[in-house]
């Protein structure tokens, strides 16, 4: 039920956002099974876990390396594929002896939506 909640949604939620969306249909669920499935998923790897600073981590039901880009008014988050990304770590495996690289790439902005919104208020 949890990860059907994650797939279904078109953000990248919060576990409080997927209780909230999950307990309209069963309200016995806990917001503690909803991390602790949740945080399990993403070790797994069937998932990935965004963490965003001080603000609450999000969850990504696409557990594919790639990186995310958030706007700093609104909190929004969406995917980012780049190849620089894939080109950094090849270069990390070429000229480190590391292997299995992983990343948490979460780059900052601001959004279309907040961007029209800062030019109504100016």
């Amino acid at each position: 039920m949890i990860l059907q909640a994650l797939q279904s949604s078109c953000t990248h939620p919060t576990a409080e956002e997927l209780y909230q969306t999950i307990r309209m249909r069963d309200s016995r669920i806990s917001l503690a099974t909803v991390y602790r499935n949740l945080n399990l998923m993403a070790e797994l790897g069937m998932i990935r876990k965004i963490a965003m600073g001080s603000a609450p981590d999000r969850f990504d039901p696409n557990a594919r390396k790639h990186a995310h880009i958030s706007c700093r008014k609104c909190g929004k988050v969406c995917d980012l594929e780049l190849n620089s990304m894939d080109m950094v770590e090849n270069e990390l495996l070429e000229k480190t002896d590391f292997c299995d690289i992983t990343y948490d790439a979460v780059f900052e902005g601001i959004c279309v939506k907040c961007q029209k919104h800062q030019k109504k208020e100016s």
